[in-house]
């Protein structure tokens, strides 16, 4: 550093100059900045914590609820003696078939539409094809409403042919164990015209087969539609073919029943 007053060069930091005398205040350190305090996150304010329902139940267990609910209206609709086993079937049956067709009909209507336009088209070229489109027209509004009811069932119990012959079906084609069976039962099913009650051409019959398993009724199947003359249309006839089971075996290779060996 210099003296200020004589100019002279002393060694820095002097109070007095070692030449002429003259004195110095002492120098002042440089100011250390302040360190600042970190910021501080805001902390949100706690939140009350939700019950869920009643704060008794988890949501959870809930829906497994609604599931067994599910399970015991299931098992309701096919409970009741076999009459009333066999009606909640069909109608469960025929409400499936009306869905399919409905959606059978939303896909394919339009393409139906513009085919039968074509046609309709094509017959009123002339007046043979005009008049054959005209009885078609009316045979279409004649045409055959199916409807059922039943007419006839009976009751099988464990002194039966018919009785043992299901059961043995059962435990072998179907390989059950079955203990608790105490009776089966043959519900015949009248389907004919609605709109022509008198038309046998459009009367056919079909049995079905319901088990009492465990003190409840059960669908367990039914035969294939079948005219409605005297010889074929019989609950007995159906029996006597459940009672053929006794007379023959189970080939598990083929899958079908045969003869007894020796008969």
């Amino acid at each position: 550093m210099f003296c200020t007053k004589c100019g002279n060069q002393i060694p820095d930091g002097s109070a007095v100059c070692p030449i002429c005398g003259a004195q110095f205040a002492a120098p002042q350190p440089a100011p250390q900045p302040v360190p600042q305090a970190a910021p501080v996150a805001p902390v949100a304010p706690a939140q009350k914590s939700k019950k869920i329902g009643n704060g008794k139940l988890p949501i959870i267990i809930g829906a497994a609820a609604a599931v067994v609910v599910l399970v015991v209206v299931l098992v309701l609709l096919l409970s009741g003696g076999p009459k009333s086993v066999v009606k909640k079937y069909i109608k469960k049956e025929l409400a499936a078939q009306e869905e399919q067709a409905k959606a059978e009909e939303k896909i394919l209507g339009d393409y139906y539409d513009i085919v039968e336009d074509m046609n309709d088209l094509t017959l009123l070229k002339n007046k043979s094809a005009k008049k054959k489109l005209k009885l078609d027209k009316e045979k279409e509004e004649k045409e055959v409403e199916m409807t059922w009811e039943i007419t006839d069932y009976e009751k099988f119990g464990d002194g039966d042919k018919a009785f043992q012959g299901l059961v043995r079906k059962l435990e072998l084609e179907d390989g059950a164990t079955i203990k608790s069976i105490s009776k089966i039962a043959i519900v015949e099913v009248k389907w004919f015209d609605k709109n022509d009650k008198k038309n046998d051409d459009n009367t056919t019959y079909q049995y079905y087969t319901c088990v009492k398993l465990s003190g409840t009724w059960y669908f367990y199947q039914r035969s294939s539609k079948m005219k409605g003359d005297a010889e074929n249309a019989k609950i007995q006839k159906q029996a006597n073919a459940l009672a053929e089971y006794l007379e023959m075996d189970w080939n598990k290779d083929d899958k079908s029943w045969v003869p007894k060996s020796g008969k």
